[in-house]
Parts: C-alpha cells; sequence; structure tokens
C-alpha cells in the first residue's frame, strides 16, 4: 500500500481530504482574524464615542452649574435694587427665552424654564 497516494474519491483519509480540510481551517482563520481586526475597530469607536459622550455630559453639567450661578446672580442683584418676585419672574423668564438655544425641543426648553424659575425663587428669598 502507498501512504502517498490519494484514494480515489480524495474522501476521510485521504491526502486530498487533509488538504481540503486544512484550506477550510485556513479560511475560517482568515475570517476569524477578520472578524477580530473589525471587533476592534467597533469597540475602539465605540470607547471613543463614550468618552465624547462623558465629554459632553460633564460640559452640559458645568453649563448648567453655569447657568444656575448666573441666574442666582441676577436675582441677588435685582432683589438689591428693590425688584419684587413677580417682577424678578417676569425678568427672569424674559431673559430665558431670548437666550433659550432653538435646538432645544419644546419639552427640554419647558424644562430648562421650569428650572430657572425655581431656582430664581431659591436665590430670591435666600437673598432675604
Amino acid at each position: 500500500m502507498d501512504l502517498t497516494s490519494d484514494s480515489p474519491l480524495g474522501g476521510l483519509g485521504s491526502r486530498a481530504h487533509i488538504r481540503q480540510t486544512l484550506e477550510r481551517a485556513r479560511a475560517a482563520i482568515r475570517s476569524s482574524k477578520a472578524q477580530t481586526l473589525r471587533s476592534r475597530l467597533v469597540l475602539a469607536n465605540a470607547e471613543a464615542l463614550a468618552g465624547a459622550s462623558q465629554r459632553s455630559i460633564e460640559a452640559s453639567l458645568a453649563l448648567r452649574a453655569q447657568l444656575r450661578a448666573s441666574i442666582t446672580a441676577y436675582v441677588h442683584r435685582l432683589r438689591a435694587e428693590g425688584e419684587p418676585p413677580q417682577r424678578m419672574l417676569v425678568l427672569v423668564k424674559t431673559a430665558m427665552r431670548e437666550g433659550t438655544p432653538p435646538e432645544l425641543d419644546v419639552f427640554e426648553a419647558r424644562e430648562l424654564m421650569s428650572d430657572a424659575v425655581r431656582w430664581s425663587i431659591v436665590a430670591y428669598y435666600q437673598a432675604a
């Protein structure tokens, strides 16, 4: 029996079958490596997006704190000038309407106005 020859059909137990199996394994390895590379790229992009999102959130929170500080200082000044609470609210709401970014949807703008009114009332009576 010649151990280096293939069976006529190239079936299990033949050199041809071994080569075919190794070629399929080779293709699977290439595919797996390509998938791994794509997965790493997707993960790197996701991590970059997560970092950018985190920085945006932090910037938004800082701006929100600045807005509250600005409103508080404005209200303290209005109170010191003798403005009654009703007039102070009208002035704060006017400033908010004039400066609210148009990129906010109606719900977001309403929520921001609500926060501004609440901050104003707290600031007005803290200044007393």
